[in-house]
This record gives structure tokens, C-alpha cells and sequence, in this order.
């Protein structure tokens, strides 16, 4: 494997009513389908050879938007281990609600302390976790160790060339927390956004995070 390219699914109609989406699932907006489209044109010129996807609706249709009339076809393997975070009974819920939830049960420092570029991340999980009175929201731990999981597989994965991997924000920027948390940023991953993880040996690097800007990804990929 030369390159991991991970892309969160495009703008769905609960992204667009700002409402918390773990596991449940919501259609592509037009927008979300307009952008995933997009990037098929930005990717063309990048060489594939996997991709795999959550087994969520969002992401499968993001990731077929993505591929389009690819030739040869590129193999798609479903993983549940791509799935979001499990917020439990957060499912669904507005995020003002959850912001203001936040700020009841830790106080506005500790709120803040969450939005921290990298180092409140983890902090932000568990906030979530605690937030769960029915307690079925994924723990911190739990989250992590489905991210390690899936950051073994991929570097041990005997497959050569770029590898596109289509997910979650929170899935995906725990991933890269876990490679290289300085660069993860303090809103987390956009919509569509591409983040680039290059193997060296028997690891992954931090080459793009949450990369919006067709040139920047070219160049990221295309080197000369």
C-alpha cells in the first residue's frame, strides 16, 4: 500500500439539521451528491486499486459517487468496524442541545477544552460517552481500539497502491488522532473532505488532513 485516502461521506439531510449521526443513518443531500461527484473528477488521475466503506448508507453512496465509471473496476469491501461513533441515546439529537448538555454537565472551561486542535479530542468522546445516561454510547476506549483495529489491518494490508477508504468524521479523525493528533483540526473532518496517509514501513504518516481543495489534493497525490 502506498497511500490511505480517507474521505468522510458527503453532506447528508441530518448533517443539514445539525443533528448528532452515529449509526442511524440519512440520505446524501443534493449538495453531499454534488460534492462526492466532485471528487470523482479530482481522483481521476489517482491511481486505485481498494476501496473500502462503513456498511452505512451515507458512506456506500458517497463511495460509489466517488469510484463512478472507474476502469478497471475498483473492489469495494463493506467493514462495520467503518462505522461512526455510537452516541447511544445522543442518536439523532440537535446539537445546540448537546452544546448546551456539554456546558450544564462540565462547565464552559472544560467545554472549550474539547474544541482543542488535537488534544481535545479525546476529552470530546468521552463527553459524549458521559452524556449517555442509558450508558450505551461507545466508550472512549472501545473507539479507539476499533480505530487501532482498522490502522493494523490497513498497514499490514498486502495490497500495493492507493487504498480509498470512505467513513465517518469522528471514525476518521480518530484514526488520524491516533497516527498524528497535532494535525488533527479543532472542528474536525468536512464533508467530502480527503486526508492522506502514507506507509512508511510498517506505519502510516500524516500527509493531507481534511483537504477541500481539488489542486492541493492533486499535488498531494500526483507528485512530480
Amino acid at each position: 500500500m502506498k497511500n490511505l485516502i480517507l474521505v468522510r461521506h458527503g453532506q447528508t439531510e441530518l448533517n443539514a439539521q445539525n443533528k448528532l449521526q452515529g449509526w442511524i443513518d440519512a440520505p446524501l443531500t443534493q449538495r453531499g451528491r454534488e460534492t462526492a461527484s466532485q471528487l470523482h473528477q479530482v481522483l481521476a488521475t489517482v491511481p486505485l486499486t481498494k476501496t473500502y466503506t462503513s456498511d452505512r448508507e451515507r458512506a456506500e453512496d458517497t463511495a460509489s459517487l466517488i469510484l463512478g465509471q472507474r476502469q478497471p473496476l475498483i473492489p469495494i469491501t463493506t467493514q462495520p468496524l467503518l462505522r461512526e461513533y455510537y452516541f447511544g441515546a445522543l442518536e439523532g439529537q440537535d446539537e445546540s442541545e448537546i452544546l448546551r448538555a456539554f456546558l450544564r454537565k462540565f462547565g464552559l472551561r472544560q467545554t472549550l477544552v474539547c474544541t482543542r486542535r488535537g488534544s481535545g479530542f479525546p476529552q470530546l468522546i468521552k463527553g459524549f460517552a458521559a452524556l449517555d445516561q442509558t450508558k450505551q454510547a461507545e466508550t472512549y476506549q472501545d473507539f479507539k481500539d476499533r480505530a487501532q483495529q482498522l490502522l493494523t489491518q490497513y498497514a499490514t494490508d498486502p495490497t500495493p497502491g492507493n487504498v480509498l477508504v470512505v467513513a465517518h468524521g469522528l471514525l476518521l479523525s480518530m484514526m488520524i488522532h491516533l497516527i498524528a493528533p497535532a494535525d488533527l483540526p479543532a472542528f474536525l473532518l468536512k464533508n467530502t473532505s480527503v486526508s492522506i496517509l502514507t506507509k512508511v514501513d510498517d506505519h502510516f504518516q500524516a500527509q493531507g488532513i481534511n483537504l477541500t481543495d481539488s489542486a492541493e489534493i492533486q499535488r498531494q497525490l500526483n507528485p512530480k
